[in-house]
């Protein structure tokens, strides 16, 4: 019988969290799904972990593969999934109780949406924080959407530079099996922000999606091994990759994204720098390193500058100028200032 839910777990050397992270989702109230834990190469204890879950709990099923990555993990979870919908949980986080029987009350009441989106709260040592959504909670069928949510879905030029009105996370959002199965990511290079390379595809081919403001992931921010906390010198890559393939998949389809596809390549190009700067990487490694990179990525000539605010325009144009020292001392006194 085919199970409501397909729950996908990528595992990645995450023992000290794994166990957290899997009894949030066996003990879930609403207990009509598959949980798909794809090891993903783990060179530490995780696959002993996963196979005592599997033993004990016949809706796991228990999937080894090489490792490839977060995206080919993923994409191995999508292509076995059986369920209606896909929903995913990173091994490092947790979901609260009732989340797979709030989530399925919103479709169930709402004609069946293609998607549905819910909040995030962030779990820090000592605190938590719970993001403000700038969407109305509701069902937003195809018309809605355009006129409400695709104008500002990945950039809200209401909002500070480059906030997206939709949250990219892949975790917080259930989607239609054959939504996510026609559109999951082809490119398994991605390794930054990956996630937008099919949340917002998804999200522009869905007929309809239901908002809603339920906190139900705990994503934790405690995981100082993530991939979030480590540097990577690849970055400007990673950004390239993603600029060329949501050009691909998205470009060209609507002015309104074209302007963001834009304004997010700016933005990821200044995240690479700010990179650098943050993992404290000597001035003159960093300032050969970012020359170097953008120039092999080509990275500043995909930009337009003329849609950009004045202060991205600014550092965009001292790049062009080869005006690198002075961009990382900027940069560097920003970093300082945000601490």
């Amino acid at each position: 019988m085919q199970p409501y839910f397909s729950v996908i777990v990528p595992v990645y050397n995450t023992a000290d969290y794994l166990p957290h992270c899997l009894d949030s989702i066996i003990s879930q109230s609403f207990s009509d799904f598959e949980l798909l834990l794809i090891n993903d190469g783990s060179t530490d204890i995780s696959p002993d972990i996963c196979a005592s879950y599997a033993e004990k709990d016949s809706r796991i099923r228990l999937i080894h593969k090489k490792n490839g990555g977060i995206v080919s993990a993923r994409n191995t979870g999508v292509k076995t999934a059986c369920g209606k919908y896909i929903c995913y949980v990173d091994s490092d986080d947790w979901i609260v109780p009732d989340a797979l029987q709030r989530i399925y009350a919103h479709i169930s009441e709402n004609n069946q949406p293609d998607m549905v989106i819910w909040n995030i709260s962030y779990e820090y040592s000592d605190h938590n924080y719970v993001p403000v959504s700038h969407v109305t909670p509701g069902l937003y069928q195809k018309q809605k959407l355009d006129t409400d949510i695709y104008p500002y879905m990945m950039y809200d030029s209401r909002q500070s530079f480059c906030t997206p009105l939709v949250s990219p996370q892949a975790y917080n959002k259930a989607y239609k099996r054959e939504l996510l199965q026609e559109h999951y990511c082809r490119d398994e290079r991605l390794r930054q922000r990956e996630e937008q390379g099919f949340v917002f595809e998804c999200l522009y081919y869905a007929d309809s999606v239901y908002f809603s403001d339920d906190v139900l992931y705990h994503y934790n921010r405690c995981n100082m091994s993530s991939i979030m906390s480590c540097y990577d010198s690849n970055y400007f890559y990673h950004n390239q990759y993603l600029s060329d393939y949501l050009k691909e998949h998205l470009g060209g389809k609507d002015p309104r994204i074209d302007i963001q596809l834009n304004a997010c390549r700016a933005n990821w190009l200044i995240i690479a720098i700010f990179h650098e700067v943050r993992f404290k990487r000597s001035f003159r490694t960093s300032l050969s390193h970012i020359r170097e990179k953008i120039r092999e990525t080509g990275a500043l000539q995909s930009i337009n500058l003329k849609p950009l605010p004045l202060p991205v325009k600014l550092y965009l144009t001292a790049l062009g100028l080869n005006l690198y020292a002075v961009v990382l001392v900027v940069t560097g006194f920003v970093v300082k200032v945000r601490k």
